[in-house]
C-alpha cells in the first residue's frame, strides 16, 4: 500500500468502519459528515482502491477495506493520533470499540497505541477476544507467537542500516567479522534470501552460543558460526580474497549506547580508548584481506568518538587507498532505498545520533576493493 497519503485519513476511515457509518462517526468526533467523507475519499484516491461500499443505508467494508484495517504498518503509523482521538470519542461512560484484530503484529501495535489511555476509568475497549487489556510493565516480546515463530527480531534501526549498507545479495559469500550474538548476521542472512554462505566470526564462544537459538527460530540455513582465536586466525587466512562482502562491527567503547547504558561513561578511560583503537585498526586490516576485487568492506562502531570512527577509517584509507576506494555512505544508503539518506551522514560516513535520529549512536565507513 502507498505510504504517500496522510495517515490522518486512515484514522477517519478506521472510525467510519468501526462505528458503523459516517453519521455516527461524525457524531462521535463532533465533525461534519462531509469532512469525514472527504478524508475517506482522499485515502481511497491515494491507495487507488475502494474501501467502503453502500449496502442499503449502511457503509460496509470492501475486501480492500478489510486489508487496510489489518495492515500492521498503518496501525503503527497511527501512534501520534489514535490515543488522542480515542479520548475525544469517549463522550459517554463507556466507549466500546470493537477492534476486530487478530493478526499478531497488528494486535501488538494497537496494544502499544492504546495502553496509555486505558488508565482512564470511563474507557472500556473490546477486541474480538473480549475485554481489551493494557500491557503492564515491560512487554514479554519473547513470548509472542510472532517472535517465537521467527517472524520478527528486535534490533536498533542503526544496526539494520549497517546491514543494508553492506548490500549483501543472493548467492554471495559474506562475513560478519565480529558477529557477537548475531543480530546483524540474521539481517544479512535475510538480505541474502537464505542463499550463499554467511560466516559469523567471533572470538567469544559464549556470544556465538546465543546466536544458535536465534538461527533456529529464523529458519536460516546459510549461516556458519565460527569461533576464532583472534583476527589472524588460520581459518580467517584461508578465506583471503574470496569474499564478496565483509562487515566489521568492531568492538568499541559503546558510547553510542549511553541512553541505554548510562554507566558506560564512568567505565571508560582515555587509556582504554587508545587500546581499543589499536584493536580496531588490526581487526579492520585483517578483515580487509578477505575481500575479493570488486567486493565491499564496511567498518562500523556504536561509538560517538572520532578517535574510534573517522580517524580509524581515514588511517585505513591512507594505508590501503591503492586497493580500496571510499564509497560515500549516502550512495550506499540510497542504493538500499533508505529514505532521506542525506540526513544520516556526515561527509563520506554514516553518522547516527540518538538525539537526532532516535537510534543508538552509530558510525560506518564503506569501501569497494579495486
Amino acid at each position: 500500500m502507498s505510504q504517500s497519503f496522510n495517515y490522518r485519513h486512515l484514522f477517519y476511515f478506521w472510525v467510519v468502519a468501526k462505528e458503523g457509518g459516517i453519521a455516527r462517526a461524525a457524531e462521535r468526533l463532533d465533525m461534519a459528515v462531509q469532512t469525514i467523507s472527504a478524508q475517506v475519499r482522499e485515502l481511497e484516491k491515494a491507495l487507488g482502491v475502494s474501501l467502503l461500499r453502500t449496502e442499503g443505508r449502511s457503509l460496509v467494508l470492501t475486501d480492500a477495506g478489510v486489508a487496510a484495517l489489518h495492515e500492521a504498518d498503518h496501525i503503527f503509523a497511527l501512534g501520534e493520533l489514535l490515543p488522542q482521538r480515542v479520548r475525544e470519542a469517549a463522550s459517554g461512560p463507556t466507549l466500546r470499540l470493537n477492534l476486530g484484530i487478530s493478526d499478531g503484529i497488528a494486535k501488538l501495535a494497537v496494544h502499544r497505541l492504546l495502553t496509555p489511555v486505558l488508565d482512564e476509568p470511563h474507557l472500556r475497549l473490546l477486541c474480538h477476544e473480549g475485554e481489551f487489556q493494557p500491557l503492564l510493565g515491560e512487554l514479554a516480546l519473547h513470548k509472542l507467537d510472532v517472535f517465537m515463530r521467527g517472524d520478527v527480531e528486535v534490533q536498533d534501526e542503526g544496526s539494520q542500516l549497517l546491514a543494508l549498507m553492506l548490500g549483501a545479495k543472493r548467492g554471495e559469500m559474506v562475513a560478519d567479522f565480529c558477529a557477537g550474538a548475531g543480530g546483524k548476521t540474521l539481517a544479512l542472512g535475510a538480505e541474502m534470501r537464505n542463499t550463499g554462505r554467511l560466516y559469523a566470526f567471533d572470538t567469544s564462544g559464549h556470544r556465538l552460543a546465543s546466536l544458535k537459538p536465534r538461527l533456529a527460530r529464523s529458519g536460516l540455513s546459510n549461516v556458519y558460526p565460527v569461533q576464532i582465536a583472534h583476527e589472524r586466525d588460520e581459518r580467517i587466512k584461508r578465506l583471503a580474497g574470496k569474499l564478496d562482502r565483509v562487515l566489521v562491527d568492531a568492538p568499541c567503547s559503546g558510547l553510542g549506547t549511553l541512553r541505554r547504558n548510562p554507566d558506560l561513561k564512568w567505565r571508560q578511560t582515555p587509556q582504554a580508548i587508545e587500546e581499543m583503537r589499536v584493536k580496531q585498526a588490526a581487526i579492520l586490516a585483517s578483515a580487509a584481506r578477505l575481500v575479493k576485487p570488486g567486493g565491499r568492506l564496511v567498518y562500523a562502531t556504536c561509538s560517538l568518538l572520532e578517535a574510534e570512527n573517522e580517524e580509524i577509517a581515514q588511517a585505513f584509507s591512507a594505508e590501503r587507498g591503492a586497493d580500496f576506494a571510499v564509497v560515500p555512505a549516502v550512495e550506499a544508503l540510497a542504493k538500499a532505498h533508505v529514505a532521506q539518506a542525506e540526513t544520516l551522514v556526515r561527509g563520506d560516513y554514516l553518522r547516527l545520533w540518538p538525539h537526532r535520529h532516535g537510534t543508538d549512536g552509530f558510525f560506518a565507513a564503506v569501501w569497494q576493493r579495486h
